[in-house]
């Protein structure tokens, strides 16, 4: 009987991931982000924030001035620190409106990010569109990728509150302006929030190949430019064969470990 169950166990692991989408989230009442739950391979995984990796923008240029995104009632940040609304762990601040060019946006991940089978990485939009959110298009090197789409809509519509502010100076064309221009209160939008996820397989990177930072821009599709609220690359799970030798082992020891 023990080596039928070991073999029963060893059978029902996940496979290699085909697939992957954001089924969704949980937050706190203050819109910070807890948990994303991503489906992969016919399995579903649950990271906590903290489990994501995180990214830096080191790179700006926008489609007009409203580019600084803040949650409802908060004042925009102050100088040199703007960047960090992209890199926070909420969904109710942002970088948004970034240029219709796959260069617009230049994010650095916090530690490399594996290219393992099926999603990489994953972001969030705010949209008041209730069926879409906007399109976004990548690149990583020369090569890059257009017309990406949302998994889902994870936050019902006029559940986010935000303000948005302006450059006082026009549009916002570098990081540089971005972090010290003056900005001022410009208006404020309810919306809902859309998930999208990246495989580095459609840029044409390699399996286990590492990728270090991605630039990412709107997608025109006749309407307004993106808004991105949170970006975040993705650990790989364990190939099935690392999962089999991990869990064999453990089992074995188990069953044939000395009986007292």
């Amino acid at each position: 009987m023990r080596p039928l169950c070991l073999l029963i166990l060893l059978y029902c692991l996940p496979a290699t991931i085909a697939s992957a989408n954001v089924l969704g989230i949980t937050t706190t009442d203050d819109s910070i982000l807890n948990t994303v739950t991503i489906h992969r391979n016919g399995s579903e995984y649950t990271y906590n924030e903290s489990e994501l990796i995180g990214v830096t923008l080191s790179s700006f240029q926008g489609d007009s001035g409203s580019v600084v995104l803040v949650g409802d009632g908060d004042a925009a940040p102050a100088t040199g620190s703007r960047a960090a609304l992209l890199s926070d762990n909420r969904i109710d601040t942002g970088i948004i409106n970034p240029e219709e060019i796959t260069t617009a946006m230049t994010l650095d991940f916090h530690t490399p990010v594996v290219n393992g089978p099926g999603v990489d990485m994953i972001w969030f939009e705010i949209d008041n569109d209730p069926s879409n959110g906007d399109l976004f298009r990548a690149r990583i090197g020369s090569n890059f990728v257009l017309n990406i789409g949302h998994d889902a809509k994870v936050i019902s519509d006029n559940l986010i509150q935000n303000d948005v502010y302006l450059s006082d100076n026009g549009t916002v064309t570098t990081l540089n302006t971005l972090e010290n221009d003056p900005f001022s209160y410009v208006v404020s939008v309810t919306s809902g929030l859309f998930a999208y996820s990246l495989d580095f397989s459609d840029l044409g990177i390699a399996d286990s190949a590492t990728v270090s930072s991605i630039q990412i821009g709107s997608q025109s599709d006749g309407g307004s430019a993106a808004d991105p609220v949170y970006f975040a690359g993705l650990h790989t799970i364990p190939e099935p064969s690392s999962l089999f030798l991990l869990v064999g082992g453990f089992l074995l020891t188990f069953f044939l470990r000395p009986r007292g």
